[in-house]
């Protein structure tokens, strides 16, 4: 047993119960993952797949391991996700997968969960993972925000990584949640401008 693992035993992220090994749920919450893949098209044209809606257990979920100190539901999601895109996506290839970047006013107790997540899924896949996107101001909270209201928000809010980092690459860009694919739809074009070859976004909730 490592280190991490004494302060962050495996657990069920829908039930809080410890489990024998990583797994995407306990046997009694085996049902939960029956993925009907969500697919939307965001704002700015670019695809979109997520797993599960944000209700119930699933909000439950998630909420604890942004917010909760849950941080080891990550690997749960993660085979959830890389089950998601092997089921869904196998007739496509990504050079890189990268993550919508943590917010500048992040605090001491928090951390990137979508860095975490994207990284994950990435060595699941056999994938590099690299950051692409830089936040270069504070930005209101979405969640209190109309969708008119968040594109706003999002504007000139997010800068691509230059030169050969996105160049001629096809992306797979990671969020944790999706509603109306502002915050998603503004990374995926910077990474556009900055000359990706294609980019199709991800999240777990929808």
């Amino acid at each position: 047993m490592t280190l991490y693992d004494m302060f962050f035993p495996p657990r069920c992220p829908y039930c809080g119960e410890l489990t024998a090994g990583v797994k995407e749920a306990c046997p009694g919450c085996a049902d939960l993952l029956e993925v009907e893949p969500h697919f939307q098209t965001l704002p700015n044209g670019t695809q979109c797949i997520s797993a599960f809606e944000y209700d119930g257990a699933y909000r439950t979920a998630v909420l604890n391991f942004k917010y909760h100190g849950c941080r080891q539901y990550y690997k749960p999601f993660s085979l959830t996700l890389s089950r998601l895109i092997e089921e869904n996506l196998g007739d496509r290839s990504f050079d890189v997968y990268t993550s919508v970047p943590a917010s500048l006013d992040i605090t001491e107790d928090r951390f990137d969960q979508v860095k975490l997540l994207a990284g994950s899924t990435a060595k699941l896949m056999g994938a590099p993972y690299r950051p692409l996107l830089t936040q270069t101001r504070k930005k209101q909270f979405q969640h209190s925000l109309s969708a008119e209201e968040r594109l706003k928000n999002v504007q000139g809010l997010y800068r691509a990584a230059g030169g050969d980092r996105v160049k001629g690459k096809d992306i797979l860009l990671f969020d944790d949640v999706v509603t109306t694919g502002a915050t998603l739809s503004a990374c995926a074009q910077q990474l556009i401008q900055g000359g990706a070859g294609s980019v199709f976004c991800i999240a777990l909730l929808w």
